[in-house]
């Protein structure tokens, strides 16, 4: 999963595989310091059990 800025740049990513821990979480900070709000975007790239591969995405509004 990868978090973009409304300028296109990554703020957060994690690799890890939901499915053997809980999940990580963004904490809304960037550089140390909280993100301004914004519409941010959001992929993730999925591998199904069938191997099928498929990149999802989305929109993230950051309130403050």
């Amino acid at each position: 999963l990868i978090i973009y800025s409304p300028w296109g740049e990554q703020v957060w990513r994690t690799n890890q595989l939901m499915e053997t821990q809980p999940a990580e979480a963004w904490d809304g900070y960037y550089r140390g310091k909280m993100v301004p709000q914004g519409v941010y975007v959001w992929q993730a790239a999925v591998q199904f059990a069938n191997g099928v591969k498929k990149i999802f995405e989305g929109e993230l509004h950051v309130l403050r």
